[in-house]
């Protein structure tokens, strides 16, 4: 199939999506766009800020604890319009004792993109939003003995983690037309997709009840 003759439509514009209009033309492809209703995505932005980048993480925390939250619980404060949230802090909790949280705000003077991934024997940190993107393994001291025998509080030197320097919307929509051009859906599947989805609902339904 002739790239040039794949025609992509980006629903939704804004930052997200002329990012990814911009990386399709970069690559050959045919590309248009249509916005949504403005009264859907001001609610829909009203009720989780950066509505982008929270799908993005959810769709890290389904990846990393392969499974579904069985509890999503949100708050979040409207300072400067009532009902139209700057902040929201969302937690999730998983089979297996595992848990995590997402803090999303318009109201921070600096941008931030952090993830960081605490298990027993360590933790990773990552900062999409720094100059050299470092990724960063904090391995836990196992000569120190605390108080917790599973989870040890103290941390050795950091290590930086080499990984290919490489645009990563750019390799997911290569994978993605790669899909369209007939190859087998290997990683982010509908199935993921539909859980991020049915997960933003549950946050988001969890913020207006406290809203209400």
């Amino acid at each position: 199939m002739d790239l040039k003759k794949i025609s992509i439509c980006v629903i939704g514009v804004g930052n997200w999506g002329m990012n990814h209009i911009k990386t399709l033309m970069e690559l050959n492809i045919n590309v248009g766009c249509v916005d949504l209703d403005s009264q859907k995505l001001n609610k829909i932005k009203s009720l989780f800020p950066e509505i982008e980048n929270s799908c993005l993480i959810i769709d890290c925390h389904v990846f990393l604890s392969k499974s579904f939250p069985h509890k999503v619980f949100s708050m979040g404060g409207d300072f400067l319009q009532k009902n139209i949230h700057d902040t929201t802090m969302t937690y999730l909790k998983y089979p297996n004792e595992i848990q995590g949280h997402i803090y999303v705000s318009w109201l921070h003077p600096f941008k931030e993109h952090r993830l960081v991934i605490i298990g027993s024997k360590g933790s990773i940190h990552f900062d999409d939003a720094s100059y050299d993107k470092t990724l960063s393994f904090y391995e836990k001291d196992s000569s120190f003995e605390g108080s917790l025998s599973s989870l040890k509080l103290k941390n050795k030197d950091s290590k930086n983690i080499k990984y290919e320097d490489t645009k990563p919307l750019k390799n997911e929509l290569k994978y993605f037309i790669k899909i369209l051009k007939g190859a087998q859906v290997k990683k982010a599947n509908i199935d993921e997709g539909i859980d991020v989805i049915k997960i933003l609902e549950m946050a988001t339904n969890s913020l207006e009840i406290k809203t209400n």
